[in-house]
């Protein structure tokens, strides 16, 4: 009994997770606790259970979809050849961002504020390191290249104008090889400012 009862709450945590996801997309961050249990197909109390606060409900969607992406950049770094390594996990990066994005765009200011979003963000700059670091010792990547402007560009490239988006959402994979070309060693000449420094 017990585990049919472990099935049952793992099953109702992932339809809420995917439930809120697709809330928050739609209805910002306004949106109810009655509107995500309606969309899930369960109760209020099942969901407060889960998730005191609507925080604790932002947050393990983040993480659990953080968790996915830290494994497919884990993936790319052991890739052979430092190039194909760092493009992979690059499109990773930004497919993930794109898949998601009106979440992400729902939450991202929100999300700064919260000490355990900017830990999150700190493990993926911290799992992006070495991959940048083959990448400049093997002569692929431009000099002055750190984790977080990798973040930083694959979020700008994702975020395409709604006009665009509808005439193909997968637009933004053409400004991504553009921006791919630029990351590589002898691309344009050299970078004015340095890195940007996380938020805080």
């Amino acid at each position: 009994m017990e585990a049919g009862l472990r099935v049952d709450a793992q099953r109702n945590r992932e339809r809420v997770l995917v439930a809120a996801r697709t809330v928050f997309a739609r209805q910002g961050l306004e949106a109810g606790v009655d509107d995500i249990a309606r969309e899930a197909g369960v109760g209020v109390g099942t969901l407060y259970r889960r998730f005191p606060t609507k925080d604790d409900l932002i947050l393990a969607i983040v993480a659990d979809g953080m968790a996915v992406l830290l494994e497919e950049i884990r993936a790319a770094a052991a890739i052979e050849d430092p190039w194909e390594a760092l493009e992979t996990a690059m499109l990773a990066l930004a497919e993930s961002m794109a898949a998601d994005r009106g979440f992400v765009d729902a939450v991202r200011e929100h999300l700064l504020t919260l000490p355990a979003f900017l830990s999150l963000r700190d493990r993926l700059l911290s799992a992006w390191e070495p991959l940048v670091a083959r990448g400049r010792a093997a002569g692929v990547l431009r000099d002055g290249i750190e984790p977080v402007d990798l973040l930083l560009l694959a979020r700008g490239v994702v975020r395409m104008p709604p006009d665009r988006n509808d005439v193909d959402p997968r637009l933004w994979r053409r400004y991504m090889a553009i921006v791919l070309d630029g990351l590589r060693a002898g691309g344009a000449g050299e970078l004015p400012l340095g890195p940007p420094q996380p938020a805080r």
